[in-house]
């Protein structure tokens, strides 16, 4: 039997069908599987999202250098030296 026998009795059983049987056929379940399907596409493209900045995240993290950290004193430019006052700003000489 080919392909197209079967598509044939397929379509010769569909033309079988009453209105009242073909009334009684819900959409909803059609509309819940379409649903689940969507959902777990969306699941599959959050994990997979997650999966590469994870990936990305660790490659970053792994190729900065580690370099040693020294506490030291910062200078401060507002108390250090005269070139900040108000009379150097403005250029007034006493």
């Amino acid at each position: 039997m080919s392909d197209y026998d079967q598509i044939d009795q397929g379509l010769k059983g569909l033309s079988r069908l009453t209105a009242s049987s073909q009334a009684s056929i819900s959409f909803d379940a059609v509309w819940e599987r379409a649903g689940q399907l969507q959902a777990k596409h969306e699941a599959r493209q959050r994990s997979g999202m997650f999966a590469a900045l994870f990936v990305v995240g660790l490659g970053a993290g792994m190729g900065v250098p580690q370099t040693a950290a020294f506490a030291s004193d910062a200078p401060s430019i507002t108390l250090s030296g005269g070139d900040l006052t108000p009379s150097a700003l403005l250029h007034v000489t006493r």
